[in-house]
């Protein structure tokens, strides 16, 4: 896990050195890693989301004929279960 700690002292004197643009490139890489980071874990979200909504529309258990007044079959619950 990264930290970043920016205490307010070393802001202030850095804004008289001159070494500034090195600690923007350096909170800008960090900023640009975190970014790409969180995006990577949206787009993963996402790949999950769809998956789960793949498996809402095949359903697990059917009656047998797909009649009303039928048990449910559960004769091929391995096998369904494997496909998925």
């Amino acid at each position: 896990m990264l930290v970043i700690s920016w205490p307010i002292h070393n802001v202030v004197s850095m804004c008289c050195a001159s070494d500034v643009w090195s600690y923007i490139q350096q909170i800008r890489t960090l900023v640009e890693d975190l970014q790409g980071r969180i995006l990577k874990a949206q787009l993963n979200v996402e790949k999950i989301h769809n998956l789960i909504n793949t498996w809402s529309l095949t359903p697990l258990f059917e009656r047998k004929d797909c009649k009303k007044e039928n048990l449910m079959f559960l004769g091929d619950h391995d096998e369904r279960v494997a496909r998925r």
